[in-house]
């Protein structure tokens, strides 16, 4: 694992999430110093994993961005469309942080 991703990860951890301003300074700092590195390091261990090249990449969502942030990035080249189905007008907020 990337030294500096085991770093950000290790200070993450220690962020304090007692009140809801702790816990959404600890969103922030996961969003702006850890997402890109878990990004890179899911990619690296898992691109010997592609077996062939896909025009359509279909998942299913929750209320976790990160699955299908990972997913996309890892993808990236190998799907041309990316459907999103869902019901819940409450995943709207999911969207924005997985850029659609």
């Amino acid at each position: 694992m990337n030294e500096n991703l085991v770093k950000k990860t290790e200070e993450w951890m220690q962020l304090e999430r007692k009140t809801l301003a702790q816990r959404k300074v600890a969103e922030e700092f996961y969003y702006n110093n850890l997402m890109t590195l878990i990004e890179a390091d899911y990619i690296e261990r898992n691109k010997a994993s592609i077996g062939e090249k896909a025009k359509y990449f279909i998942t299913s969502v929750g209320t976790s961005y990160e699955p299908i942030v990972l997913n996309i990035r890892f993808l990236t080249g190998y799907g041309n469309f990316i459907p999103f189905f869902y019901r819940d007008c409450k995943f709207n907020c999911v969207l924005s942080e997985i850029g659609m």
